[in-house]
């Protein structure tokens, strides 16, 4: 996860601790592959997926302006990447 120094503080990132983002990143690599098992971390495509996921979280929260907006903007993100590359599991 990139470090919380090079993200400009908002008030409501305190409320989100560093143990969620990586709850939410890891649920993000869930829902994208549904098939995440911890020995499969070593897996090249799963490094590109956990980094995917990275990136797709700090970016959110760094756009996000509320928690809610963040959890919102996080929800839309899934759902999109669900349509765009497994519409089959929807």
């Amino acid at each position: 996860m990139v470090p919380d120094n090079t993200i400009p503080a908002k008030d409501w990132h305190q409320s989100v601790s560093p143990d969620l983002r990586q709850h939410l990143v890891q649920k993000i690599v869930q829902i994208i592959s549904r098939t995440v098992h911890i020995s499969t971390y070593q897996d090249s495509t799963m490094i590109n997926l956990v980094a995917y996921a990275e990136k797709v979280e700090c970016d959110v929260y760094k756009a996000a302006s509320s928690k809610e907006e963040y959890y919102q903007l996080l929800a839309d993100k899934i759902q999109k990447e669900l349509e765009e590359n497994n519409p089959f599991l929807l």
